[in-house]
């Protein structure tokens, strides 16, 4: 189980094309630009480049193999962020001694990937990291991003000069170039569209995507995919071969998240996902001699004690039940329950966004998240394992495969699919029916259902002048998305939509890396480990949705490892609670929407009129249709982005400090 763990870290560097030289005051620009990543820095200043790296460990505490850059075998220096995974394969590639890997950190073993393969290297290797290389042979500046998910890199490269960082903060770090919003990004945000995750919320700055990567030259730069997707799943397969080659791949990304200098804590609901994960690990630590009698911390939210107990339907807000089943069977899961009582919806949203520096989606989640990696911290565990990626890969509802069916015309297989007709599930038929119909019926159909087709749809506050004047209407239609957005024809086609989707790689990574350095813990997601996602990505849609019967491989997964009561429960609905918050808290939001009236960067784009009509006509109770409030959809999704967006409107205004270079800094000499 033990590795050398990485201190959470920010990574930056700076080539200038134009052969020029890399001043002492510009590299401690940048530097300080990224201090709130870490109070400590290393770096390496060369003729026109420099690597920086800061991290939240002091010198002293650090083991040598820890120091970055790390120096390659060709000279090449290395800055890594993250995590590699499966290590002994990697070992054994590189000819190492068998245990050698569990000395020597992250960076130390990409460093010598680099050295065997080069810049083939990041292909060979499996994790979660983002990595940026000075190729000292051929004066190359290089950056690449881990397949499927990674930490977040941006950039911005002209004739002079290009710069790699973290954030866009250490873009900015560097001096020379201005901090201005892209409102056709944030007006898409403020519509629940993410549109092209390469671009950020600033002009002039991108993000560098997982499975991508960046080499920059004196005479020109070049941004190109490595990786594409791969089904590794082989067709010819019985459905007991499927199941055993998933819970082969679960447990391999279990066991490689497991590896931390202590026990990982784990976020743990009533549904599926996070559970398989949960008893994954427990079964793994079972089988340890070193860890037998270990147990395993879980964090569980559950709604405050003033929540109203109303939730949709066939949604259950409170999951404590399920868990007490689970630790009842599992004595070694230790559980914890955590409501984050008395915090408000937006707590630690400001310290989100300076970190993040993007507009956060489902404010009221984060409230718990905070409050459960605060407690894990406290007790001592850097590492906190999840089932985020569950949806996309274990537990996929695969009910897209009707959709496939239909549209190839294999009859008797779709009604195989569909099962028992009865009302539920001749609406899931015509449901999808709809991506094989024209889009002026799709979008008639969705109207008849009570689906929101409108542009803006009901629950966005953006402001319609904004609106207007971003062209909002114009570009839905001509980039197909909001109501005109393709809907998916293929249970593939869904499952590549939902991993490639702007949220997961844009702005969700951004805000996943600022929970990590606000706490200091590292956030490891096993279902979304990258053999795991391609060798469900194989898989026949008949192992995931049949006979009207959806999840099915999650479920196979766990019959017989979980109460029976997990395999028939309601969904788990978090943030339960949101409702409390928001009217504890409507003095304070009454008085902040009045205060950006006067604020025309905000009021230019936010319909701050109906948010206060909304704070005046709060219902007394949990909205859950029009039929509790006219505004619910407002309410429970519009009110919580519109205030992030809002404080992200206003930080962006108001900039940040650049604090003086730190005395700490030591600069190498690889």
């Amino acid at each position: 189980m033990n590795a050398v763990a990485g201190p959470t870290s920010a990574l930056a560097a700076v080539f200038l094309r134009d052969g020029g030289s890399v001043s002492r005051e510009r590299v401690a620009s940048l530097s300080a630009a990224l201090r709130p990543f870490g109070n400590y820095v290393d770096l390496w200043r060369g003729g026109s480049e420099a690597l920086i790296r800061r991290a939240d460990r002091s010198p002293a505490a650090r083991a040598p193999e820890d120091r970055q850059p790390t120096a390659a075998g060709d000279g090449s220096l290395i800055l890594f962020a993250g995590f590699l995974s499966h290590r002994d394969e990697l070992a054994g590639a590189l000819r190492l001694p068998p245990g050698d890997t569990a000395r020597q950190s992250d960076s130390a073993l990409f460093a010598r990937a680099w050295t065997r393969w080069g810049r083939d290297a990041v292909g060979r290797v499996d994790g979660e990291f983002a990595v940026v290389v000075w190729d000292r042979p051929a004066r190359t500046l290089v950056a690449a991003c881990s397949p499927w998910a990674a930490p977040p890199l941006c950039f911005h490269v002209n004739r002079r000069r290009a710069v790699v960082a973290t954030a866009p903060r250490g873009v900015f770090g560097w001096g020379d170039l201005a901090r201005r919003l892209d409102d056709e990004r944030l007006s898409n945000c403020l519509i629940g569209h993410h549109g092209d995750p390469r671009r950020t919320y600033y002009r002039d700055v991108l993000n560098l995507l997982p499975g991508e990567m960046l080499t920059v030259t004196p005479e020109a730069h070049d941004i190109r995919r490595y990786h594409s997707p791969v089904a590794a799943g082989r067709p010819d397969r019985v459905a007991a071969e499927y199941v055993e080659e998933a819970r082969h791949r679960l447990r391999e990304a279990v066991r490689d998240a497991l590896c931390s200098p202590e026990l990982p804590a784990i976020l743990l609901s009533g549904g599926l996902d996070s559970p398989a994960v949960a008893v994954t690990a427990l079964e793994i630590l079972a089988e340890s001699p070193t860890h037998q009698s270990a147990t395993l911390l879980s964090f569980t939210s559950h709604p405050e004690p003033d929540w109203d107990g109303r939730a949709p339907e066939n949604r259950s807000g409170d999951e404590r039940p399920l868990v007490r089943e689970l630790a009842a069977r599992y004595p070694a899961l230790d559980i914890r329950f955590v409501d984050a009582a008395g915090l408000g919806f937006d707590h630690r949203l400001e310290q989100t966004i300076a970190l993040a520096e993007v507009p956060p989606r489902n404010v009221g989640n984060l409230v718990w998240i905070h409050e459960s990696l605060r407690t894990a911290r406290t007790a001592g565990r850097r590492v906190v394992l999840g089932g985020d990626s569950g949806n996309l890969t274990l537990s996929l509802t695969g009910q897209e495969r009707l959709a496939e069916l239909l549209g190839t015309a294999r009859l008797r297989e779709l009604r195989h699919a569909v099962g028992p007709f009865t009302g539920r599930s001749v609406r899931s038929l015509l449901r999808h029916a709809l991506p094989w119909l024209p889009p002026l019926f799709q979008r008639a159909v969705l109207r008849r259902l009570g689906a929101p087709v409108a542009m803006p749809p009901p629950f966005s506050a953006i402001h319609r002048g904004y609106a207007r004047t971003t062209r909002l209407a114009e570009r839905a239609r001509a980039q197909a998305f909001g109501p005109y957005r393709p809907l998916p024809r293929s249970l593939r086609e869904s499952q590549l939509l939902g991993l490639t989707s702007p949220i997961r790689q844009g702005d969700g990574r951004a805000v996943m890396w600022a929970l990590k350095t606000l706490h200091g813990v590292a956030l490891r997601d096993p279902l979304g480990e990258g053999r795991l996602v391609e060798s469900c990505l194989g898989m026949p849609g008949e192992q995931f949705f049949d006979r009207g019967r959806p999840r099915l491989l999650i479920r196979q997964l766990l019959r017989g490892r979980v109460p029976p009561a997990f395999l028939s429960a309601p969904r788990g609905l978090q943030a339960a609670d949101w409702h409390v918050r928001y009217t504890r808290a409507l003095p304070r939001i009454r008085e902040t929407l009045g205060d950006w009236r006067h604020d025309p960067a905000v009021a230019e784009r936010l319909d701050l009129d109906r948010l206060l009509r909304l704070v005046d006509t709060w219902p007394a109770k949990t909205p859950l249709s029009a039929r509790d409030h006219p505004e619910f959809r407002l309410a429970r999704t519009g009110l919580g982005r519109a205030l992030a967006a809002g404080t992200f409107i206003r930080w962006v205004e108001r900039g940040y400090e650049q604090a003086p270079p730190d005395e700490t800094a030591t600069e190498g000499t690889a």
